[in-house]
């Protein structure tokens, strides 16, 4: 995988000039469709062993990601983009299309080690994901996403949780460690 691509053209198409497509490359001090975050948060938390939960995965760029450094990973979205399939049929991941907010629900506590939320971005549903997210993970998983950058979910982020211990990487990534000390507001 190629690092200096970006996430959401990563699939083979040509890099965008800088402003072009979903919003510029460097923002509010982050490189947000890039995959260098991510890939130190993986390197931090993401063991071959790690049971990794993306919610939206768009064309796949960052379940790419995911998978070189875990074996079970499983995406969730709405939609399956062509560039998602591609990846599918030559790799491993699961996939689910429907809402993540139909999909959390239904899974076991404890069922994903990481979860990653990289959905609407909007503040409603993302602090209903985060909720489920905590309701779903045990004490030492991550709760985690992408676009910390975008006020929907930064503001969300603050609105669930009383004084987290958040770790923020250079695309805007995001993760909290479930802790005991870790409580929702």
């Amino acid at each position: 995988m190629n690092l200096k691509l970006e996430r959401m053209y990563y699939s083979g198409k040509s890099r965008p000039t800088d402003g072009t497509g979903f919003g510029g490359l460097f923002q509010q001090g982050f490189y947000i469709n890039y995959l260098h975050g991510l890939d130190f948060l993986c390197r931090k938390h993401v063991t071959k062993a790690t049971r990794v939960l993306e919610l939206g995965c768009f064309y796949g760029a960052s379940s790419e990601l995911f998978r070189e450094y875990s074996d079970d990973v499983t995406c969730i979205d709405i939609e399956l983009f062509s560039e998602m399939d591609l990846l599918l049929k030559r790799t491993k991941i699961k996939f689910h299309k429907e809402s993540s907010l139909v999909f959390l629900p239904n899974a076991l506590v404890g069922e994903y080690d990481l979860i990653y939320i990289d959905t609407s971005h909007d503040f409603g549903q993302t602090k209903k994901e985060i909720e489920l997210a905590y309701s779903k993970t045990n004490i030492g998983q991550i709760i985690s996403g992408h676009d910390y950058n975008s006020p929907g979910v930064h503001n969300a982020i603050l609105d669930v949780f009383d004084n987290p211990d958040i770790e923020i990487y250079l695309d805007s990534s995001w993760a909290i460690k479930k802790t005991d000390t870790l409580k929702l507001r």
